[in-house]
């Protein structure tokens, strides 16, 4: 990739930094809620109270994850390859799920 690729990249995410940070916030915050559904020790768990205060749990959670993996995060994307991000996504129908 060259500079003016990244370079248009990089503005791209500016432009849409608040649309990719509300999606990163939204299936962080999904993950949490599933794994604590499915994980059978985590049962004891109250959701019902977050249930009503979306925002709120959406926020807490986010924020806490940055906390726990921004170094981390960080460090992984320098070593990640720029060319694995999409590979096998092309080639994929899209399905409809049933509802």
């Amino acid at each position: 990739m060259g500079e003016s690729e990244k370079e248009k990249l990089r503005s791209l995410i500016g432009k849409y930094n608040d649309v990719l940070l509300n999606s990163m916030t939204n299936a962080v915050a999904e993950d949490l809620f599933n794994l604590i559904l499915v994980n059978g020790e985590d049962s004891n768990f109250e959701l019902k109270d977050f249930i009503n205060k979306r925002s709120e749990f959406k926020a807490f959670v986010m924020r806490e994850f940055l906390r726990h993996n921004s170094s981390t995060v960080a460090s992984d994307l320098k070593r990640m390859s720029e060319q694995r991000v999409f590979d096998g996504r092309k080639n994929r129908p899209q399905t409809k799920l049933p509802i």
